[in-house]
């Protein structure tokens, strides 16, 4: 017997899915950040500045040039509050102390150098400098260097018996220092009059200093910088 069977058959209509690429970029409008930019693309940090363009990607406060020197750090996810190395120092704060995120409990350490003087061009030698808990003595030339210096505020001193020399505040903060350091003078006299009589309240200025007569005429300045001055007297 033969039996014959009526089917319907329906032909459902395809949609072809149009990509529009707006500036060009090989990025679809809808998958761009910066659809009319053709420079940019992605903003992984929402801040309206393209990845290409901005320097922390991914807005945490560590620069993606510094990220991208460890493998377990990324530029473009968010991962300040992170430890890499496991010593308890988040990613940000090894970044902000100089420090190796990836080595557990390291510390950078940095050079502090420079020169002394007695007088200008007159270097000072065996003077002892002191930086923090490191000291050092001055060569032939006045020259000096300290090493293993981490980051920090700290004080230099310079001492040798018979100069003055001032103290200086310095800030170590993540590269090698260079500064120099320089004896200080003193200076006094009397001021009299024609019949040589001491004159007070007379304003002694050397420099940026200035002083005045006592009632015996008597002045004094301190911590004046060696070479030539000029003084005046009003």
């Amino acid at each position: 017997m033969k039996a014959t069977f009526e089917v319907d058959v329906k032909v459902a209509e395809q949609t072809k899915r149009v990509l529009v690429d707006s500036d060009g970029d090989g990025v679809a409008d809808e998958f761009d950040a910066f659809p009319n930019d053709a420079k940019e693309w992605m903003d992984s940090d929402h801040d309206k500045v393209g990845n290409n363009a901005d320097t922390d990607d991914d807005g945490d406060g560590m620069p993606d040039e510094w990220e991208k020197q460890y493998n377990q750090l990324h530029s473009t996810r968010y991962d300040a509050d992170g430890d890499a190395d496991k010593d308890g120092v988040s990613n940000l704060d090894e970044y902000k102390a100089g420090t190796n995120p990836m080595v557990a409990d390291s510390e950078s350490s940095y050079t502090a150098s420079g020169k002394l003087f007695a007088e200008p061009n007159m270097p000072l030698a065996g003077a002892t400098i002191q930086i923090g808990d490191k000291t050092t003595v001055t060569d032939k030339l006045g020259n000096w260097q300290i090493d293993g210096l981490t980051n920090g505020n700290y004080t230099a001193t310079a001492t040798k018996n018979g100069y003055t020399i001032p103290t200086q505040n310095v800030v170590v903060n993540g590269e090698n220092l260079t500064f120099d350091l320089g004896v200080v003078y003193s200076a006094h006299g009397t001021i009299k009059d024609e019949q040589k009589q001491p004159v007070a309240g007379i304003t002694i200025t050397i420099g940026d200093q200035h002083t005045q007569t006592d009632a015996t005429g008597y002045w004094k300045l301190d911590g004046l910088p060696a070479g030539e001055s000029t003084l005046i007297a009003s």
